[in-house]
């Protein structure tokens, strides 16, 4: 049946229900008579109240039970349909106990309440049950459907309304089984409907169904068009709008929004680049769909009535797998500049290779090199000056793999107290992987990486757990969902953790270690392939000066490589003077300004500049350059994903102002899909301000508590106007400023 959303919620759930344990349910199902040998097997009544007892919420009821024989019954129970649940025990026979209707979000219609009790006999309990009827006292302001129209596919499917009463307390209620309601079809030769609102195509046609709310002298009614189709004439197409998400492995949930679905699925289907799928949930306006077995990457189609929708591309990525691991430790003291471990079987090319270390004595820069010429790269560095000891993760995207593969750890300093755990893992992206990574100290026994928020769902999870203090003879239990890959726990006081996040959001590598220590934990996630659709932030770096020193040049160095073909975004703010501004990098990359903005009354400004189409690798170094000396200095570089590769920008603001609420100004962007990058500046104190990002808005680089600046993005739906917002903390003077970037395919 094909359907059209009348934008109210649409809550479907089933008939009020309580689960009752199985021998109550069948002694409430099956006539006492029939469950007991004796006609004298004692009963249970229900003498108050009467059956079809009309209650309203908030409501005490007196619920009175009686029994043949009193003393036969070791325990006797009240239930109620939920949201009712257990209300308590009969403390004897006869007895009275009371139920509360609840007053709120409790949806009108029939509800049982069921007693049952054991037998002392050990006979199969006895129960009975009665009948109330809930409903408001207040008369709703509105009633509608759902869903409406209705237009079925074939003569025979059936749908069952869901009518929604809406009440003067903002409360909006699932009405559809309400005593109050009735249901009549304009022409059953059509569609009939019953008592519960399930609505049959009879016959090819158009007819409505009257839906009447009526309590005292209040009467409201709406009325639902159907529509039969005659056979071989086919209603409107199915139209896919969106797919959340737009890429996930094999099981991954997905949700299909758009129109003309239909309900219920009858034999309509969904496929992943022509693998047929299972749907979970099905409605007009959306469903709900795993990535089938056997899918590629390709188009989902929603076919109905013979009729398939737009395609819409799906990427089917591979869960990360960790294929092989090898270590090696030496806790002796011998120091070393160099450390090796070698893999037992030949890597795969285009796999990837992450690693962990434990290192003493001092805290060296260190780097990792192996035989097959792959390029490594730091992903966290934790050190504990303390003890002497620290801990990092490296890795390598997208190695070239074979036989006998050495990884390699440089120190540029002796170290010593030594443990390696090198990984070999199939499925991570082959470039721009790196999300997010933490590390910190601590003493206990639960050592944790601490927090990070990933962005994309199905990403690997690598962490490390180091005791420091003593260095050898301890026990690691992983964490939680994470799975134990190196332990060197009793030879070197090290071991390495991993699992693949179901979705995106805060995760921390988490460890048990026995005895309690000190300890380091460090933790590095890394995207699966397709991760970053369309325009996406991959990484951000910072760095800051707000001591009065005066600069010519200051730098900014990324985390990770970057990738050749995206675009680097800069924010700055410089004091004391209003300077002519360039920036260069280490990879040959051509900036060009995109909006500079002024408070003369604070010598403050601000500056956005870009580079497109990067040249893209290790170390990436950005400097931004001023043709006269500057002071209190706040820089954000970020690497974007999917911008357009030339005549990107599409339109800047800037403003200034003083409070709290800072205002880019207006910008009309003329691509949909635009990228909206803003900076915010307090620039009256300089620093010990806290800048939250305006709504719908993510905030990247904050330096405001250091140098009173940050950097937001959105992804704009559509192409109009826009201005970028921020809230201070305090009430200060400002600046705010905003550059809209295109992106890919459009001009």
């Amino acid at each position: 049946m094909l359907s059209k959303n009348n934008g109210l919620p649409l809550r479907v759930r089933p008939r009020h229900h309580w689960l009752i344990p199985t021998r109550l349910l069948l002694a409430a199902l099956i006539p006492a008579a029939s469950i007991h040998a004796s006609p004298q097997s004692p009963t249970l009544q229900i003498t108050s109240p009467a059956a079809g007892t009309v209650v309203n919420p908030g409501q005490t009821l007196t619920v009175s039970v009686t029994s043949s024989a009193p003393s036969a019954f070791l325990g006797v129970e009240l239930f109620g349909d939920n949201p009712l649940g257990l209300v308590g025990t009969f403390p004897s026979l006869p007895g009275q106990l009371s139920v509360t209707i609840p007053s709120s979000q409790i949806d009108p219609g029939s509800y049982f309440l069921t007693v049952s009790g054991n037998l002392a006999s050990g006979q199969e309990p006895v129960s009975a049950t009665v009948e109330v009827d809930v409903e408001r006292a207040d008369f709703p302001v509105s009633i509608s459907a759902a869903i409406s129209p209705l237009i079925f596919n074939s003569v025979g499917e059936q749908f069952r309304t869901n009518l929604l009463a809406g009440f003067a307390d903002g409360s909006t209620l699932r009405a559809t089984v309400s005593s109050y309601v009735t249901y009549a079809s304009s022409n059953t030769a059509i569609a009939t409907v019953d008592s519960s609102g399930l609505v049959t195509a009879v016959a090819p046609g158009t007819t409505t169904v009257v839906v009447t709310y009526a309590s005292g002298s209040n009467s409201n009614q709406i009325f639902i068009p159907v529509t039969v189709p005659a056979p071989g004439i086919a209603g409107p197409p199915p139209t896919i709008s969106s797919l959340t998400p737009a890429l996930g492995s094999v099981g991954t949930s997905v949700t299909i929004a758009g129109t003309n679905f239909g309900s219920p699925q009858g034999t309509s289907a969904v496929t992943f680049n022509g693998t047929s799928a299972t749907p979970t949930s099905w409605s007009a306006t959306g469903l709900t769909v795993p990535v089938p077995a056997g899918a590629t990457t390709g188009n989902v189609v929603v076919t109905v009535g013979g009729q398939a929708s737009n395609g819409v591309n799906f990427t089917v990525t591979s869960s990360a797998a960790a294929v092989q691991q090898a270590s090696n430790s030496d806790i002796t003291g011998t120091g070393y500049t160099s450390f090796s471990a070698t893999f037992a079987s030949a890597t795969t090319t285009g796999n990837a290779v992450v690693l962990g270390l434990t290192y003493g004595n001092a805290n060296a820069h260190i780097s990792a090199t192996d035989n097959f010429g792959n390029t490594y790269a730091l992903a966290t560095q934790t050190y504990d000056p303390g003890h002497n000891q620290g801990s990092t993760i490296l890795y390598a995207l997208n190695i070239h793999g074979g036989s006998s593969h050495t990884v390699t750890i440089n120190a540029d300093s002796s170290v010593a107290y030594l443990a390696l755990g090198i990984h070999e893992y199939s499925g991570l992206a082959a470039a721009a992987a790196p999300d997010v990574a933490v590390g910190q100290t601590g003493t206990g026994t639960s050592p944790s990486s601490g927090t990070a928020t990933t962005t994309a769902s199905k990403e690997l999870i690598f962490g490390v757990g180091v005791e420091d203090a003593i260095g050898r003879g301890d026990s690691f239990t992983a964490g939680t969902g994470f799975t134990k890959r190196t332990d060197l726990g009793n030879a070197a006081a090290y071991a390495d953790e991993d699992q693949t996040q179901s979705s995106a959001g805060p995760i921390a590598a988490a460890w048990s270690l026995s005895p309690s220590s000190d300890w380091i934990g460090g933790m590095a996630a890394f995207r699966p392939p397709g991760a970053l659709q369309g325009t996406a932030h991959v990484q951000q770096a910072a760095n800051s000066d707000v001591s009065g020193a005066t600069y010519t040049s200051f730098t900014a160095s990324f985390t990770y490589p970057t990738t050749s073909g995206n675009a680097v975004i800069l924010g700055v703010t410089f004091g004391n003077t209003n300077p002519t501004i360039t920036a260069t990098d280490n990879e040959g990359n051509s900036y060009t300004v995109a909006q500079q903005t002024y408070d003369a009354g604070h010598n403050q400004g601000t500056a956005i500049l870009y580079a497109l189409n990067i040249h893209g690798g290790s170390s990436h170094t950005v400097t931004i350059n001023f043709s006269t000396a500057v002071a209190y200095l706040g820089l954000g570089i970020n690497e974007y994903t999917g911008l357009a590769t030339s005549s990107a920008l599409d339109g800047v603001a800037g403003h200034t102002g003083s409070g709290t609420t800072l205002s880019s100004g207006t910008v009309t962007t003329t691509a949909n899909g635009d990228l909206i990058f803003s900076v915010g500046v307090a620039d009256s104190s300089g620093s010990q301000v806290s800048i939250a990002a305006g709504t719908g808005f993510t905030k990247r680089v904050d330096l405001g508590s250091l140098a009173s600046y940050a950097d937001e993005d959105e992804v704009q739906t559509s192409a109009g106007t826009i201005s970028a917002t921020w809230t201070l903390s305090l009430s200060q003077n400002w600046i705010a400023s905003v550059a809209a970037f295109k992106p890919q395919g459009t001009h």
